[in-house]
């Protein structure tokens, strides 16, 4: 296992130790959150770009961007239905790094070149999965919807930054 599927793996089987009706336990694997007044993906690209107008990023690996304000939407009502379990929550949709930067970047009405590059070009320490999409399904039929589309999420992100 790598480096950054080690927590996970000691959440989930933290988790799984808890009996049915002790408390509730919702599986956050909210990759590339977003929050408001926190150093995330969004502000990063957006400050890397202050100074440069070229961004080159990560175009092989499929992920899902999550806001955290949606998470919590989410988390409040899977408590509200009493219901217990693993759940996978994060934003729908799925993109990858590029995609996202290009997105970030349109909305700021920001014209910066994103150029697209291997995960091997990048050089990461820890090993990335190239397809970390997560089944939210379980949750949706519980809550009665899924979390919005990521899209949505970065615009509603995005309007709240201060300029």
């Amino acid at each position: 296992m790598g480096l950054l599927g080690r927590p996970f793996d000691r959440g989930r089987n933290s988790i799984s130790r808890i009996r049915q009706g002790d408390m509730l336990s919702a599986k956050e694997l909210a990759s590339w959150s977003s929050k408001r007044n926190a150093r995330n993906t969004s502000s990063s690209a957006l400050a890397a770009c202050t100074e440069s107008l070229r961004f080159r990023v990560v175009d092989d690996q499929r992920c899902t961007p999550t806001s955290t304000a949606d998470l919590t939407d989410a988390l409040v009502k899977l408590i509200a239905t009493n219901a217990f379990g693993l759940y996978h929550a994060t934003n729908s949709g799925s993109t990858t790094w590029c995609e996202f930067a290009r997105e970030i970047f349109r909305l700021a009405k920001m014209d910066v070149e994103v150029i697209p590059i291997t995960t091997a070009e990048f050089g990461a320490k820890a090993p990335r999965p190239a397809y970390s999409v997560l089944d939210c399904s379980k949750l949706a039929s519980v809550i009665g919807e899924p979390l919005p589309d990521w899209h949505d999420a970065l615009a509603r992100y995005l309007a709240s930054r201060p300029e």
